[in-house]
């Protein structure tokens, strides 16, 4: 996903969140929320999200266990690990790992991420905790490492957090809040707290710039 900020892709993050919230009040769930689904599409001076790719779109009266379907890295642990029907709180787990996956992968807009400055190495996803989430001999391995991470708030900033380079730093609090309300919170993430929080770190992005 191409973005020229970190404010509009905060921006066309909330508008995809928005788009698949439209598909679940038709009773319709995408299934496979990944970083080659989530497009932007030009709308004037600002670019908007863009939703594609519905082979694995299903309607969710019709959903039953055992049916693992989506994007290994991208994949909530819960549709991993197959045993309950796929949700759209699954789906929103995975708009929260597109989004970790960009602030990992790339150093700025446009910029794929080759050199961990902190450390002064090369840099390389796969030698990282997260590469546990890419590799993986089997779907119940994975969902246990997701799992593992997002356990603990300690674990989610070692493991993620603290990887981050210096252009996506200051979303740290906008992932950990993203973080609370999919793994903390009593009630279960919809659209629009997730949208909320995106939001609420884009304002403060416009209202800084």
């Amino acid at each position: 996903m191409s973005f020229r900020s970190k404010k509009e892709l905060l921006q066309i993050l909330a508008d995809l969140v928005q788009v698949h919230k439209k598909l679940t009040e038709k009773e319709l769930l995408h299934r496979d929320i990944n970083i080659k689904n989530l497009m932007m599409t030009c709308d004037g001076p600002n670019y908007r999200g863009l939703l594609i790719d519905f082979d694995y779109m299903a309607i969710m009266s019709e959903l039953l266990k055992d049916t693992q379907a989506g994007t290994i890295p991208f994949m909530s642990a819960d549709a991993l690990d197959g045993r309950k029907p796929h949700k759209p709180a699954d789906d929103l787990e995975s708009f929260f790992y597109v989004l970790i996956f960009i602030c990992l992968e790339y150093s700025g807009p446009g910029h794929e991420r080759n050199w961990d400055h902190s450390r002064d190495i090369v840099w390389d996803i796969y030698k990282t905790r997260p590469n546990c989430w890419l590799l993986g001999d089997d779907f119940t391995s994975l969902a246990a490492a997701k799992s593992h991470t997002m356990a603990k708030a300690e674990r989610f900033q070692e493991d993620v957090l603290d990887e981050l380079p210096p252009y996506f730093k200051e979303l740290s609090p906008c992932l950990m809040s993203l973080w609370r309300a999919l793994f903390r919170s009593d009630e279960a993430i919809t659209h629009n707290i997730f949208t909320a929080v995106s939001r609420g770190q884009q304002q403060q992005h416009a209202a800084a710039s």
